[in-house]
């Protein structure tokens, strides 16, 4: 079966963007202070819960 397909990429202003926020992740670790353990739990459930809110596919 033939579908379309859409190419996309990132633009110069989302690089720029990743670049500016690339520290968020390790300085929200460092305030939620939580295991690695219980980090994977919990990002495993948020996206959970975000697809079955969503209506979509779980990809974790």
């Amino acid at each position: 079966m033939n579908e379309p397909s859409v190419i996309i990429s990132i633009t110069d202003e989302g690089r720029e963007l990743q670049q500016r926020v690339a520290h968020v992740p390790k300085a929200m670790a460092q305030v939620v202070n939580l295991t690695d353990e219980e980090f994977t739990t919990m990002y495993k459930l948020l996206y959970k819960l975000i697809a079955q809110l969503t209506g979509r596919e779980q990809k974790v």
